[in-house]
């Protein structure tokens, strides 16, 4: 029997402490420190159906005077939620919308919680609208599950909630620095993409982090075509020693370095300068740097096959005494199947291998020289034209 003469049942969980009055009429109240934070009332459950014959499950949580709701995700309304009314549902609606791209079912309050609403469908919120003093949250469903967050302050709330949720992994640090958006961008022009690449310059907003957290993904992914083709930070000026490219409407703008050669047609390409082209759905504006040597897996009808089998390793624009080590990975997880080494000494090209497998070896672009090696070909020499 509690203070009130209602017989109630509590459950204790730190310091948030539920208590559930058993008898008529039926209510929730959460408190902590020695003070009530919130509660819920005898129509503070609910289920009903509507006309069309649609479940809804509700809930309501007290509001108290002065308090104040955040959260809910990103959403272009006023900060402060009071008043609104939020309806989720992952939208592309603008920012001058009621619509939003990262709906959250969470939100906290000045008073020191903060409420996760666990369902994977639409949630509608109702926070201080319908009534002043309720938030109330309901689903389509037959039932409704919501957690209350006990802080007491903000940064607890949110340690709590992602330790009950999970936690994502820390982005690299250029991620939480500036973000540059193209929405409204309509013309990928060469003084356009300079300008924006200049103007970071000027205020020297560091832009070279990106291009190394991206190198270590790819590194991870393909390491041998990763001595093909590494790309460099962006600068305001045609870089020496890249090959990138920025999409377009009518086509792409790429960026060439002194010279690379298209790997798909083995077509010489000089610079540095701009190069503006189109590209339709079987080509790509691929460019293979200097002394690079690429590996193209013999079947092109499957994503994962047995890509040491039959490889063909293109090696372009070799320079005397160039050397490079090209790493075969394992399609069934990480590790190496087979792996190359290629060394040019004036006109003699020179390949060892730890491959059983049967392999080629083309100088050029697709109609440059071939050379086929069976399999079981631990080291060839072949001549390199000059």
């Amino acid at each position: 029997m509690g203070a009130r003469g209602v017989p109630f049942s509590a459950r204790r969980a730190g310091e948030l402490t539920l208590r559930v009055d058993t008898a008529e009429p039926w209510q929730l109240e959460f408190s902590a420190g020695g003070r009530v934070l919130n509660s819920v009332g005898e129509r503070g459950t609910g289920f009903a159906t509507g006309a069309d014959g649609r479940h809804h499950t509700l809930g309501q949580l007290s509001l108290g005077v002065g308090e104040l709701v955040y959260g809910l995700g990103e959403w272009f309304t006023p900060f402060v939620r009071n008043g609104q009314v939020v309806d989720m549902g992952q939208a592309d609606g603008g920012t001058s919308s009621e619509q939003a791209y990262k709906n959250i079912p969470f939100h906290l309050t000045n008073r020191g919680y903060g409420v996760f609403v666990n369902h994977p469908g639409k949630v509608s919120h109702e926070i201080g609208s319908e009534s002043v003093g309720q938030v109330q949250f309901s689903v389509e469903d037959q039932s409704l599950e919501y957690f209350v967050v006990h802080g007491p302050t903000p940064k607890r709330i949110l340690e709590r909630y992602t330790a009950l949720t999970g936690r994502p992994a820390l982005p690299p640090a250029w991620a939480i620095g500036l973000w540059l958006t193209t929405s409204f961008t309509t013309d990928y022009d060469e003084a356009t993409v300079n300008r924006f690449v200049g103007g970071m310059a000027e205020r020297g907003i560091p832009n070279p982090a990106a291009c190394d957290w991206y190198q270590g993904k790819l590194r991870a992914c393909w390491p041998s075509a990763w001595t093909a083709s590494r790309p460099t930070s962006a600068s305001a000026s045609p870089p020496r020693g890249s090959g990138t490219t920025a999409p377009t409407r009518s086509g792409c703008t790429t960026i060439t370095p002194t010279c690379t050669t298209r790997i798909l047609t083995g077509e010489e390409v000089t610079g540095p300068r701009w190069i503006r082209e189109q590209h339709g759905f079987h080509t790509l504006p691929l460019l293979a740097r200097p002394d690079s040597v690429i590996p193209l897996g013999a079947d092109d009808q499957h994503p994962v096959s047995a890509w040491a089998e039959g490889v063909e390793l293109r090696v372009h624009a070799f320079a005397d005494g160039a050397e490079r080590t090209v790493v075969i990975p394992r399609t069934e997880g990480p590790g190496e199947t087979a792996r190359f080494q290629v060394r040019r000494t004036g006109d003699r090209l020179r390949v060892t291998t730890d491959s059983p497998h049967p392999w080629r070896l083309r100088i050029g672009g697709p109609d440059g020289p071939l050379h086929v090696s069976p399999a079981g070909t631990g080291e060839a020499e072949v001549p390199f034209p000059v």
